[in-house]
């Protein structure tokens, strides 16, 4: 007989790992947005950077962010927002079912571009040293 307890399911993750992981999967290389776009990982990260990044003062008053770090996610999140009034195809998702759609171009003009080096050097504020992108290499 098994006596072992189940374990238990974890806890939904927190606005703030909701908000961090946003950053990350904007700041990614374009051959794994273009696959978090056929997951629907990336409509929820633009989502969740909308939804939380309208209100980060909870997050700063709970010391989870600090005051700079909500402005440059406030910056995203208006850089976002804008780029999608602009162009509401910006994540291609029509297109995104095809497997050519992971060996095409998308999401690699200027405006993703701008999106992606603006995550980047959030990223690298949110994470400091343990970022995965190199703070020299964002522009």
């Amino acid at each position: 007989m098994n006596n072992n307890v189940p374990p238990t399911a974890p806890a939904p993750p927190s606005d703030e790992q909701l908000i961090r992981l946003a950053v990350q999967n904007l700041a990614c290389h374009p051959q794994a947005q273009r696959r978090y776009v056929q997951m629907g990982w990336m409509s929820r990260a633009m989502g969740n950077l909308s939804r939380i990044g309208e209100d980060l003062d909870t997050l700063v008053a709970d010391g989870r962010l600090d005051g700079e770090q909500a402005r440059q996610i406030a910056e995203l999140r208006t850089l976002v927002q804008e780029t999608l009034e602009r162009r509401p195809d910006l994540v291609d998702e029509a297109g995104a079912s095809a497997r050519d759609y992971l060996f095409s171009s998308a999401l690699e003009d200027d405006d993703w571009e701008t999106i992606r080096q603006r995550a980047r050097k959030l990223h690298h504020a949110l994470s400091g040293e343990m970022s995965v992108f190199i703070s020299i290499m964002a522009k």
